[in-house]
């Protein structure tokens, strides 16, 4: 598997803001608004409103919290292997 690091400028909030809400809209479309998974979710809002709330609480967009949180729980080296 290859690693590819992503530039910053490929992360926009407002592009992440509409893919979510349109995969929430998705399930209201197929689940129904009164599923529980789109209850949970979504709460009281619509999918714009609440894709914008996650989003905009997120560091999604500065290329360092990416690449801290893709090697959260990772060794930083490999161990030596024993003989």
């Amino acid at each position: 598997m290859y690693c590819v690091s992503l530039p910053t400028s490929l992360y926009y909030k407002d592009l992440e803001i509409a893919r979510l809400a349109e995969y929430w809209q998705e399930a209201i479309d197929i689940l129904g608004k009164d599923d529980p998974f789109v209850v949970r979710v979504l709460g009281n809002k619509t999918p714009l409103a609440a894709a914008t709330e996650v989003i905009e609480g997120t560091r999604i967009d500065r290329a360092d919290e990416r690449r801290n949180s893709s090697t959260a729980g990772k060794p930083r080296r490999r161990p030596r292997p024993t003989r």
